[in-house]
């Protein structure tokens, strides 16, 4: 019961509307229109398998694939994937191919689908830091520090080009 009602969850995701443009100068748009996340319980995320998983994310693409060459606008998008292991989403977005990069504002790596299920998958926790993880910091230190001081962290992330053909 638990996969069927999330398998229903996740079909909204696939059904979603694109917005497409051949305009870098509305890259907050594709953002705001382009973007979804996946989360819920470590039962229901764990209740599809990796290949089940990895066939849902091979119908998301060849629906937006779908959509692409059904519109009258002639461009390739990049869809990208990463799992945001903070939040305990599997995040997705998609662009036009006019862009340069991809619109993070820390270094990213380009990583097979595989590897960023596998990270999906293997959260023992979905967005939630246990205790035992947390450490304490000094109050009088937090003021001097960067807001982004982190300059080590890579995001992890499956690039795919969806062609207009």
């Amino acid at each position: 019961m638990i996969k069927d009602d999330y398998l229903k969850i996740l079909q909204e995701y696939i059904d979603e509307p694109l917005y497409i443009t051949t305009s870098t100068d509305e890259l907050d748009k594709e953002l705001d229109r382009n973007y979804w996340w996946i989360n819920g319980s470590a039962d229901q995320i764990k209740s599809l398998s990796m290949e089940e998983w990895t066939d849902y994310i091979h119908a998301l693409i060849s629906n937006r694939h779908n959509q692409l060459v059904t519109s009258k606008i002639k461009i390739d998008l990049i869809f990208y994937s990463w799992y945001d292991d903070q939040a305990g989403q599997l995040r997705f977005n998609l662009i036009n191919s006019n862009h340069q990069k991809l619109p993070f504002g820390a270094k990213y790596e380009t990583v097979s689908l595989n590897y960023i299920l596998e990270q999906f998958l293997s959260d023992p926790c979905y967005g939630v830091i246990p205790f035992s993880e947390l450490i304490e910091v000094d109050p009088t230190t937090i003021e001097s520090r960067e807001v982004n001081d982190d300059v080590n962290h890579v995001v992890k992330v499956f690039v795919h080009k969806i062609e207009h053909l």
